[in-house]
């Protein structure tokens, strides 16, 4: 009896430390996801402040460049807006993205409280109903090369329950 009750105590110690590896796991994987996606916002942030990329960018709305989800009737694109503003909307919609992508990957392995979760959701619906903008970004299928199917999966829910809501 006294051999059971201690194989018992080591397998429950194993179960332990297994459980305990898996959410150590599990958190260094959310730091690694958290810090790549604050590099490549920190590089979009740098792109934006850069003469070079913003001569670039001048030139290319001269010649008639305009991103496919632009649309000037749209309320979050100020009136008469110059294309350095469209650029700054522009990449202000990509680190949207890369966050609501970093976010995503916290929740879906266990990091984040599921009630922040979808007060961020909501968030986002707010975004998508307030700006085709940022809708045809998120929607838009090349620009989803850079971030994970499943964000593209959320984005398609996202619609459609705007959808069926009717706004």
């Amino acid at each position: 009896m006294l051999e059971i009750t201690g194989s018992l105590g080591i397998i429950a110690s194993l179960i332990f430390v297994g459980i305990q590896l898996q959410l150590d796991r599990n958190v260094a994987l959310g730091s690694q996801y958290s810090v790549r996606a604050e590099s490549y916002s920190a590089n979009l942030r740098s792109y934006l402040e850069s003469d070079y990329a913003m001569n670039t960018l001048s030139k290319q709305w001269e010649n008639g460049f305009r991103p496919e989800w632009w649309d000037e009737s749209d309320p979050a694109i100020p009136v008469n807006a110059t294309h350095l503003d469209v650029q700054a909307i522009f990449l202000r919609l990509q680190l949207l993205m890369i966050n609501m992508d970093n976010i995503l990957y916290q929740y879906e392995i266990g990091l984040l409280e599921e009630d922040d979760f979808l007060l961020r959701r909501e968030t986002w619906i707010s975004l998508m109903q307030d700006s085709p903008a940022w809708k045809a970004f998120l929607t838009g299928p090349s620009n989803f090369t850079r971030a994970r199917f499943f964000l593209q999966e959320l984005a398609s829910d996202l619609e459609n329950e705007i959808s069926a809501n009717g706004t």
